[in-house]
């Protein structure tokens, strides 16, 4: 038996009688998700962090700040992107493994 609960605020529980290398097989790319999500939360407070701490004392004076926190815009955006299409891919994963056990 195996159980998964989708969602922070409001929590669906989906329970499945599976065999224990179908449980591995889901469970994989599930671990992997959270394990990105994680990382994902710590690379951009880490970013953010760091550009609020250099900002004004390095930044600030140049003449050319504007392109500077354009450019962190830009990497920021890019790095969103990068990160999200992972998650779809793995959410799509997930999803046929679900759908696959039902």
């Amino acid at each position: 038996m195996i159980t998964i609960e989708e969602g922070y605020i409001s929590k669906e529980v989906y329970q499945f009688e599976v065999e224990t290398s179908d449980a591995l097989r889901i469970v994989m790319p599930i671990t992997e998700a959270n394990q990105l999500w994680e990382l994902n939360i710590a690379i951009f407070a880490l970013l953010v962090a760091t550009f609020n701490l250099i900002y004004a004392k390095v930044i600030k004076p140049q003449t050319y700040s504007k392109w500077i926190t354009a450019g962190f815009i830009i990497l920021l955006i890019v790095l969103a992107a990068i990160h999200l299409n992972a998650h779809l891919e793995l959410h799509r994963t997930i999803s046929e493994m679900i759908d696959s056990m039902q």
